[in-house]
């Protein structure tokens, strides 16, 4: 590795094979040639590696031929950077992966004679040869960073038992063939192809298997075939152009069987999002979307089943400014947040406390609007409850009801104006974690607020750069962690022995300030 010099591997690296017992490298299993530079031919002859098992060949670009020719025992082979290397790999019976870099075009159609292969990886390189049909065998397949590859040849169908497609950096692929998809494939992931403009319709003809599919950074792209039926996860990044096949009238439901979607600053097209096309959805993200206004559930539509819906998450949508009228029918949702820039958003979903009766963690940042929570509170199993600037809503906290919550553990409230905080019969008995973070004008915290958090095992205060001291009562006596980031004047008073706060903190076992991570704790004994 790393041998500048070497220009041959010949008689002298295989030892004394003057005898005919000798057999060199008899149970040698791994072998790496690496950025050797100067390297342009390798001497095998009759040498055999009767054991080798994996061989990697990167970073020689002045090799110019031969390899082994028989590696029966060879089970992966890695050939990167060797743009002058001019031969047939070797017969490999047993090989299973194959990950070709910047290779001549003899060396990757010599790929397809290893009829064994599961996994084959090639990138850059001009073109998918012909031959790599013949691979009945193969089950992954990587097409990487090509980018003069213009189009997927349809020897594609040819491979029957292919079950993972990634396709990714190819900036000249236009097309794919017009022809269906290897019937077994379950997976497939298109990334940076920039001028890719559609996916054809025929493409789900003979394949019933397809259940994921990844779009990422397309930004041409404008549609997806419609009847994906199988398809269980859809993941789309990076593809404002997209648009998705959402009937109005549930005539036919392009996803049946979809149980995760994620879509990510792409469908400029989507202004509203048809949650009755989704019965079977478990999992939604959406981030990004710029024009997206409203959830929606048709009001002619009755007894919508959203059972399957257990996490919503909506980030940045500035446009967003209502849920579906009369709430989310997601009984079995238990994460619910709604983040970042939404600020339009006014109020949150109706009725969560009979609708939304499995919810245990909701999360509320940067929604500016929202002044309150809906009619009936909030859902009696919630066990954890962070709220972020949030300015209007915390500025009545006392309508919250958190009292009526009995199985409240964790909560955080932060980019809130207060001085005092928190107040009197304001949190629940029932905490074991509160975080204060972004409070600029918070002078003291209220011991009345904390003395009856009698099980509170965790306190996190953060950014709140004019608070300089704890309640005189003392904090409670069941905390044994304390972290402060972002507290000057309070960091200074807690100095161990010598600050004026020692003595109200000292019995913590565990205390940390700034840039701490929970799993690097300080322990001050």
């Amino acid at each position: 590795m790393g041998i500048d010099g070497v220009q041959k591997v010949g008689q002298e690296f295989y030892g004394n094979i003057g005898s005919s017992s000798f057999k060199p490298f008899e149970a040698l299993e791994i072998l790496r040639f690496e950025e050797m530079l100067e390297w342009e031919e390798w001497v095998c002859r009759e040498i055999e590696f009767p054991c080798l098992k994996v061989l990697y060949i990167k970073e020689c670009p002045k090799l110019k031929k031969d390899l082994p020719k028989h590696l029966p025992k060879l089970t992966k082979l890695e050939i990167r950077e060797c743009k002058q290397l001019v031969c047939c790999l070797p017969m490999a019976p047993s090989i299973r992966k194959l990950e070709l870099e910047e290779c001549d075009d003899v060396v990757v159609r010599s790929a397809g004679s290893l009829t064994s292969l599961a996994s084959l990886d090639i990138s850059n390189v001009c073109k998918i040869p012909d031959e790599l049909g013949q691979l009945h065998s193969l089950v992954e397949l990587y097409v990487r960073f090509c980018p003069e590859l213009k189009e997927i040849p349809p020897i594609l169908h040819n491979l029957t038992s292919l079950k993972n497609l990634n396709i990714q950096g190819c900036e000249s692929l236009a097309s794919f063939p017009e022809m269906a998809l290897p019937p077994m494939l379950e997976g497939l992931q298109i990334f940076s192809c920039p001028i890719l403009e559609s996916l054809p319709e025929g493409m789900m003809q003979n394949n019933t298997t397809l259940q994921y599919l990844d779009i990422h950074s397309c930004r041409s792209l404008r549609s997806l075939p419609r009847d994906i039926d199988s398809l269980k996860k859809l993941s789309i990044y990076e593809c404002k152009k997209l648009e998705l096949a959402l009937p109005e009238d549930m005539t036919h439901n392009h996803y049946a069987s979809l149980t995760q979607l994620n879509i990510t600053n792409s469908c400029d097209s989507l202004t509203s999002f048809p949650l009755a096309s989704f019965t079977k959805l478990e999992y939604l993200f959406i981030e990004n979307c710029g024009n997206l206004e409203s959830l929606y559930i048709p009001d002619g539509l009755h007894h919508v089943d959203l059972t399957s819906l257990q996490s919503l998450s909506i980030s940045n949508c500035p446009n967003l400014v209502s849920f579906p009228r009369g709430g989310l029918p997601t009984p079995n949702l238990r994460l619910l947040r709604i983040l970042r820039n939404c600020e339009k958003l006014k109020s949150l979903p109706q009725g969560m406390h009979t609708l939304l009766t499995s919810l245990q963690d909701l999360y509320i940042y940067d929604c500016p609007e929202i002044d309150s929570f809906p009619e009936g509170g909030l859902p009696t199993n919630l066990s954890e409850l962070y709220i972020i600037s949030c300015n209007k809503l915390v500025a009545n906290p006392m309508e919250w009801g958190l009292q009526t919550l009995p199985f409240l553990r964790s909560l955080m409230i932060g980019g809130c104006e207060k001085e005092r905080f928190p107040e009197e019969r304001f949190l629940p008995s029932t905490l074991t974690s509160l975080e204060i973070w972004g409070f600029p004008n918070l002078k003291s915290l209220d011991n009345k607020g904390l003395q009856h958090l009698t099980s509170l095992e965790t306190l996190e205060i953060s950014k709140c750069e004019k608070l300089k001291s704890f309640p005189k009562q003392g904090l409670p006596s069941s905390l044994s962690r304390l972290y402060i980031q972002g507290c000057p004047l309070l960091k200074k008073r807690c100095q161990r022995n010598k600050g004026k706060e020692w003595p109200n903190i000292s019995h913590i076992p565990c205390i940390a300030f700034d840039r701490y991570t929970k799993n690097e704790e300080v322990i001050l004994s």
